[in-house]
C-alpha cells in the first residue's frame, strides 16, 4: 500500500482500519464460507474474528519486544534457538511468541532498527531506529508493513559520499 505524504502514525492507523474494514467485509458477506472453516478447520473462527475487529491493536516498540524476548529467555532457558539481543531480526519464533502467546492479538510492531533495515528509511531522532512498522496478527503472523522514506538530499549525499 502507498500513502505519499503522511506519518507512519497516519499509515499505521489506515492499516488497522483497512484489515478491519475487509474482516467486517467478510463475516457480512461470507458468512456460508466462514461457517464451513469454522465447522470443518477453525474452531471459533467467526467468535475471534469479531474479537479481532472489536479490539484496538497494540502499539509497541521494537525494543519493548525484544525485552519481552529478553525475559521470556530468561524465564525459560532455551525458548529460542538464538541469543536475544537488541539488533536481531525477529524470527517466526520470535513472532509466534510475541503474538500468539504473549499478547494473543494483533500487535504493530515500529521502529525497527537502523542496522537491519534498508538505507532509504527515514531515521528516528534516536539515530538507531527508523520509521517502520508491521502489523502480526495471531495465527497469521505479518499482514501488512509500512515505512517512511527518507526525503533529504543531504542525508542521501552523505550516504552515497
Amino acid at each position: 500500500m502507498f500513502l505519499g505524504f503522511t506519518s507512519l502514525e497516519d499509515s499505521m492507523e489506515l492499516a488497522e482500519k483497512f484489515i478491519k474494514f475487509s474482516l467486517e467485509y467478510i463475516l457480512k458477506n461470507n458468512l456460508t464460507d466462514l461457517f464451513y472453516i469454522n465447522s470443518n478447520y477453525s474452531k471459533n473462527l467467526i467468535d475471534n474474528l469479531n474479537k479481532f475487529i472489536s479490539k484496538k491493536f497494540q502499539k509497541i516498540f521494537y525494543s519493548e519486544a525484544i525485552e519481552i524476548l529478553i525475559n521470556a529467555s530468561k524465564i525459560k532457558k532455551n525458548i529460542f534457538k538464538e541469543n536475544v539481543i537488541w539488533g536481531i531480526y525477529l524470527s517466526s519464533k520470535h513472532e509466534k511468541f510475541l503474538i500468539d502467546i504473549y499478547f494473543k492479538a494483533a500487535v504493530i510492531f515500529y521502529d525497527f532498527s537502523k542496522r537491519l533495515k534498508k538505507f532509504y528509511l527515514k531515521i528516528n531522532i534516536d539515530r538507531e531506529t527508523v520509521f517502520l512498522f508491521y502489523i502480526l496478527i495471531p495465527q497469521i503472523r505479518e499482514i501488512v508493513g509500512g515505512s517512511e522514506r527518507e526525503i533529504s538530499p543531504n542525508i542521501f549525499k552523505r550516504i552515497f559520499k
